[in-house]
């Protein structure tokens, strides 16, 4: 089934995604390399502090367009409701334009208060402010990435990554050998510029297949659709200003408690185990729309194999490559022209800890909003909250070990938590599936048995037939748990007719003012689009009409009219329907 999983396309688009990857890797540890060598392990952990400052103020207004498009525009395009994959878009571009513009607006006027809280410096605000222009811009193009991943374009979105990779690098060099500008604001004045070059790119690939295939379609304004994209955007907007902020305010706590240079060792740590996370991060994207097709499609076992398949890959080159890079930590420090303590590597082996722990949840996100996004939700409170209370409270204690320790503890109870909910799904999938198997089975049984089935008969649960030769039921009717069908004489169940949990019916009674006592039997018959409600019983020579109703618990001993409700012990005319 993997193999199956893992097919051609899958593996091309795999294969590029981590020769992008490569470059990206490439280049990251070229910027790590400039950065803390012309301007300062300092002014590294200050970028840090701004990227996560960013990062969680942009989370909060974020409603994610990349993946709710993703995640609704594949499902009309898969029931071919072409109008309403093109009203997904426009919903998409419109949250993406007016949150991008409220981001603008919040970094400005906290600009000032992130500069003395976390940098120490208020001359930085003006850093902070042009930063926010770099999420401005990756806003307005988060739509257009859904559009490209539910379209399975893979290469194109691997593409922009590398276009934005080689730009920052070229930037950064022309101010540090051309220009001789080495500071802060250089910095983002390079990402900025790559940020710029990359929405071009993407914004071209989106209109080159967008107008291809959707120029003449009108789109339909959905309200229903609308709601629906709505609720799934709380939900998951929720959840990932959560997540976004879980994953800066480590930056914050240290920038708080230690210094912005402890940040800086910190993120180089961190920036060496980056291919570790990067070797996850393609499979996050690419299995997205094949998760969202199983679970459409009730494929829900393939969920579990390509999840534990997929983990294990990354888990063994997780651990090759951390090997490895202990052993050239120190040289690396040496390269980058920063002293290296002993201490370093107690911190590195904490972090390589915590860094296979995340590659393995690289599956959670797309799990939870593919299943159901609240469960990302309640992830990230208990993630935020402990942060908030335990990491802070570790940190101050024992400075950056104690925020690592912290962090690992909070991810292995995460991963707990995500292994139950994933064996609570295929296990209810199972049920599910052994279920229906078994109800076919019964049906086929009785069918053997010499009853007379018509076609479409189904049944939910068990169920017992005496004598099943003198049955016989028509078309699409049901029989549910615990029916008991006491078949001495013919007892008929019309089409569509639906016969609840625990009905019972017979066809012999007791004649008790005769001696000797004895059991006659006469053939009950329910005639078309019959509802019998729970717990009735239908006794012996009865006929109910076509269209009629019974009320759970009722005793029907007398005959029941057509297109009429009867209920009671014994059971009597309610009311015509």
């Amino acid at each position: 089934m993997f193999k199956k999983i893992l097919n051609s396309k899958f593996k091309k688009d795999l294969l590029f995604s981590y020769l992008s990857q490569g470059i990206t890797i490439s280049f990251g540890f070229l910027q790590l390399f400039l950065i803390n060598r012309y301007f300062g392990v300092a002014t590294f952990g200050q970028l840090a502090v701004i990227m996560s400052t960013t990062g969680i103020f942009s989370s909060l207004l974020t409603a994610r367009s990349s993946e709710a498009v993703t995640r609704f525009f594949k499902r009309e395009e898969l029931k071919k409701n072409y109008e309403n994959a093109k009203f997904v878009l426009f919903i998409g571009f419109s949250i993406d334009f007016i949150t991008a513009i409220l981001l603008v607006a919040l970094m400005y006027f906290a600009s000032s208060f992130i500069a003395i809280t976390f940098l120490k410096d208020i001359k930085l605000q003006d850093e902070i402010i042009v930063y926010s222009l770099i999420t401005f811009i990756v806003f307005l193009r988060g739509s257009m990435v859904g559009f490209l991943q539910s379209k399975e374009m893979f290469v194109k979105l691997n593409i922009i990554t590398i276009i934005e990779s080689i730009s920052k690098i070229i930037v950064l060099l022309a101010f540090i050998f051309v220009l001789h500008k080495v500071f802060l604001i250089d910095i983002i004045y390079s990402f900025l510029v790559a940020t710029i070059v990359s929405f071009l790119y993407t914004m071209y690939v989106f209109l080159t297949s967008y107008l291809k295939e959707y120029k003449n379609v009108k789109y339909n304004f959905n309200k229903r659709l609308l709601k629906e994209y709505w609720r799934f955007n709380i939900k998951t907007f929720l959840s990932s200003s959560l997540k976004a902020g879980n994953q800066n305010i480590d930056n914050l706590i240290i920038g708080y408690f230690l210094s912005v240079e402890t940040v800086g060792i910190y993120q180089v740590l961190k920036k060496i185990l980056t291919p570790i996370l990067i070797v996850a991060t393609p499979f996050s994207t690419l299995v997205y729309p094949k998760l969202i097709h199983f679970f459409e499609t009730n494929q829900r076992e393939k969920f579990k194999n390509i999840i534990i398949k997929i983990s294990l890959y990354i888990l063994i080159i997780g651990i090759i490559y951390s090997l490895a890079s202990c052993l050239f930590l120190n040289k690396i420090f040496l390269l980058i022209n920063i002293e290296f303590l002993d201490s370093y590597y107690i911190f590195f082996i904490l972090l390589i800890g915590l860094t296979i722990l995340n590659s393995q949840m690289w599956w959670v996100r797309i799990f939870s909003n593919t299943v159901n996004p609240n469960y990302s939700l309640y992830m990230n409170m208990f993630a935020t909250a402990f942060q908030l209370t335990i990491t802070v409270f570790m940190t101050y204690l024992f400075g950056l070990e104690g925020l690592i320790v912290s962090t690992i503890i909070m991810n292995l109870l995460i991963v707990f938590y995500w292994l139950r909910r994933v064996k609570e799904y295929v296990r209810k999938t199972i049920h599910i599936y052994i279920d229906l198997y078994l109800n076919k089975l019964r049906i086929l049984i009785l069918k053997l048995r010499g009853a007379k089935v018509g076609k479409g008969v189904k049944s939910f649960g068990k169920f017992k037939v005496m004598n099943p030769k003198n049955l016989v039921i028509r078309d699409y009717s049901t029989l549910n748990e615990g029916v008991f069908l006491n078949c001495r004489d013919k007892i008929e169940i019309g089409s569509n007719c639906h016969i609840s949990p625990n009905v019972q019916m017979y066809t012999d009674k007791l004649v008790i003012d005769k001696l000797p006592r004895i059991h006659p039997s006469e053939k009950v018959i329910i005639e078309d689009n019959v509802w019998i409600a729970s717990r009735s019983v239908i006794l012996s020579g009865v006929k109910i009409s076509k269209n009629s109703v019974i009320g759970a618990n009722s005793v029907v001993i007398n005959n029941v009219d057509s297109n009429y409700f009867y209920a009671g012990n014994p059971a009597k005319k309610i009311k015509e329907i």
